[in-house]
Protein backbone atom coordinates (compact mmCIF):
# COMPACT_ATOMS: atom_id res chain seq x y z
CA UNK A 1 0.00 0.00 0.00
CA UNK A 2 0.79 3.15 -0.77
CA UNK A 3 2.37 5.96 -3.27
CA UNK A 4 4.18 4.63 -6.10
CA UNK A 5 7.87 4.88 -5.99
CA UNK A 6 10.14 4.15 -8.82
CA UNK A 7 10.39 0.67 -8.19
CA UNK A 8 6.70 0.27 -9.33
CA UNK A 9 7.44 1.30 -12.29
CA UNK A 10 7.25 -0.78 -15.37
CA UNK A 11 9.69 -0.53 -18.42
CA UNK A 12 10.74 -2.80 -20.40
CA UNK A 13 9.19 -1.68 -23.69
CA UNK A 14 12.72 0.49 -24.95
CA UNK A 15 12.31 3.96 -26.35
CA UNK A 16 12.34 3.05 -29.92
CA UNK A 17 8.77 1.17 -29.25
CA UNK A 18 6.83 3.98 -27.55
CA UNK A 19 8.07 6.92 -30.18
CA UNK A 20 7.24 4.87 -32.91
CA UNK A 21 3.65 3.48 -31.57
CA UNK A 22 2.60 6.04 -29.05
CA UNK A 23 4.69 9.45 -29.20
CA UNK A 24 4.45 9.46 -33.24
CA UNK A 25 0.81 8.24 -33.74
CA UNK A 26 -0.51 11.02 -31.52
CA UNK A 27 2.38 13.36 -32.91
CA UNK A 28 0.46 12.42 -36.16
CA UNK A 29 -3.08 12.54 -34.75
CA UNK A 30 -2.00 16.19 -34.27
CA UNK A 31 -0.21 16.92 -37.51
CA UNK A 32 -2.73 15.24 -39.65
CA UNK A 33 -5.60 17.82 -38.07
CA UNK A 34 -3.95 21.48 -39.62
CA UNK A 35 -2.66 22.78 -42.08
CA UNK A 36 -3.38 23.10 -45.92
CA UNK A 37 -3.58 20.79 -48.82
CA UNK A 38 -2.69 22.31 -52.48
CA UNK A 39 -3.43 20.25 -55.31
CA UNK A 40 -4.88 20.52 -58.78
CA UNK A 41 -8.52 21.16 -57.79
CA UNK A 42 -7.54 23.80 -55.08
CA UNK A 43 -6.82 24.52 -51.19
CA UNK A 44 -8.38 22.57 -49.04
CA UNK A 45 -7.76 22.57 -45.16
CA UNK A 46 -7.09 19.79 -42.80
CA UNK A 47 -8.28 21.35 -39.69
CA UNK A 48 -10.93 19.75 -38.10
CA UNK A 49 -14.85 20.68 -38.70
CA UNK A 50 -17.04 19.05 -36.37
CA UNK A 51 -17.02 18.96 -32.61
CA UNK A 52 -15.80 15.31 -32.68
CA UNK A 53 -12.79 16.21 -34.75
CA UNK A 54 -11.81 18.84 -32.87
CA UNK A 55 -11.58 16.33 -29.49
CA UNK A 56 -10.18 14.15 -31.80
CA UNK A 57 -7.04 16.43 -32.18
CA UNK A 58 -7.02 17.64 -28.11
CA UNK A 59 -6.83 14.00 -27.71
CA UNK A 60 -4.27 13.01 -29.59
CA UNK A 61 -2.47 16.31 -28.16
CA UNK A 62 -3.06 15.70 -24.65
CA UNK A 63 -1.75 12.15 -24.78
CA UNK A 64 1.08 13.22 -26.45
CA UNK A 65 2.21 15.96 -23.74
CA UNK A 66 1.34 13.37 -20.90
CA UNK A 67 3.79 10.27 -23.21
CA UNK A 68 6.54 12.68 -22.89
CA UNK A 69 6.59 11.53 -19.27
CA UNK A 70 7.36 8.60 -19.95
CA UNK A 71 10.42 9.30 -21.47
CA UNK A 72 12.28 10.55 -18.05
CA UNK A 73 10.98 6.93 -16.63
CA UNK A 74 14.18 5.22 -14.67
CA UNK A 75 16.09 3.65 -17.79
CA UNK A 76 14.83 5.80 -20.57
CA UNK A 77 17.23 8.69 -20.95
CA UNK A 78 19.55 8.30 -23.55
CA UNK A 79 22.20 10.03 -20.96
CA UNK A 80 22.58 11.84 -17.97
CA UNK A 81 22.91 15.37 -19.74
CA UNK A 82 19.87 17.88 -18.99
CA UNK A 83 18.94 18.20 -22.55
CA UNK A 84 17.24 14.77 -22.41
CA UNK A 85 14.77 16.12 -20.09
CA UNK A 86 14.50 19.68 -21.58
CA UNK A 87 13.61 17.76 -25.31
CA UNK A 88 10.83 16.40 -22.99
CA UNK A 89 9.65 19.31 -21.50
CA UNK A 90 9.69 21.12 -24.58
CA UNK A 91 7.57 18.14 -26.21
CA UNK A 92 5.18 18.09 -22.88
CA UNK A 93 4.63 21.64 -23.51
CA UNK A 94 3.84 21.76 -27.26
CA UNK A 95 1.11 18.95 -26.83
CA UNK A 96 -0.44 20.76 -24.24
CA UNK A 97 -0.36 24.07 -26.16
CA UNK A 98 -1.61 22.31 -28.74
CA UNK A 99 -4.73 20.56 -27.07
CA UNK A 100 -5.73 24.41 -25.33
CA UNK A 101 -5.85 25.67 -28.82
CA UNK A 102 -8.09 22.61 -30.35
CA UNK A 103 -10.37 22.94 -27.11
CA UNK A 104 -10.57 26.90 -28.07
CA UNK A 105 -10.91 25.55 -32.07
CA UNK A 106 -8.56 27.83 -32.99
CA UNK A 107 -7.02 26.80 -36.12
CA UNK A 108 -3.82 29.41 -35.90
CA UNK A 109 -2.83 28.55 -33.00
CA UNK A 110 -3.10 25.06 -33.58
CA UNK A 111 -1.26 24.78 -36.58
CA UNK A 112 1.68 26.91 -34.40
CA UNK A 113 1.21 24.34 -31.44
CA UNK A 114 2.17 21.48 -34.63
CA UNK A 115 5.21 23.32 -35.45
CA UNK A 116 6.49 23.53 -31.61
CA UNK A 117 5.85 19.75 -31.74
CA UNK A 118 8.04 19.34 -34.89
CA UNK A 119 10.68 21.21 -33.76
CA UNK A 120 10.88 19.53 -30.06
CA UNK A 121 10.88 16.12 -31.85
CA UNK A 122 13.34 17.43 -34.37
CA UNK A 123 15.37 18.97 -32.03
CA UNK A 124 16.08 15.71 -29.58
CA UNK A 125 16.20 13.49 -32.46
CA UNK A 126 19.00 15.66 -34.46
CA UNK A 127 21.46 14.89 -30.96
CA UNK A 128 20.12 11.32 -30.16
CA UNK A 129 19.04 10.10 -33.31
CA UNK A 130 21.36 11.76 -35.89
CA UNK A 131 24.24 12.41 -33.55
CA UNK A 132 24.20 16.55 -34.64
CA UNK A 133 24.48 19.30 -32.11
CA UNK A 134 21.25 20.66 -32.13
CA UNK A 135 20.21 24.71 -31.75
CA UNK A 136 18.58 25.81 -28.63
CA UNK A 137 15.89 24.64 -26.78
CA UNK A 138 12.97 26.59 -27.17
CA UNK A 139 14.65 28.99 -29.95
CA UNK A 140 11.99 31.67 -30.91
CA UNK A 141 11.61 30.60 -34.39
CA UNK A 142 8.12 30.35 -36.75
CA UNK A 143 6.08 26.96 -37.20
CA UNK A 144 7.69 24.29 -39.02
CA UNK A 145 11.35 25.99 -39.01
CA UNK A 146 14.05 23.72 -37.20
CA UNK A 147 17.06 25.28 -35.66
CA UNK A 148 19.85 22.54 -36.38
Amino acid sequence: MGAATIADFKTANPVKEIMGHAIDFNSFGVWNRQGWLIDADGEHELFPTTDAEWLQGEIAALALAELSNSLLLPGRPKDDKRAWVDYAHALYDAGLTARESAAKKDKQAFFDAGGEIYNACTRCHNRYVIGDTPGPIGAGVGPGTVVV
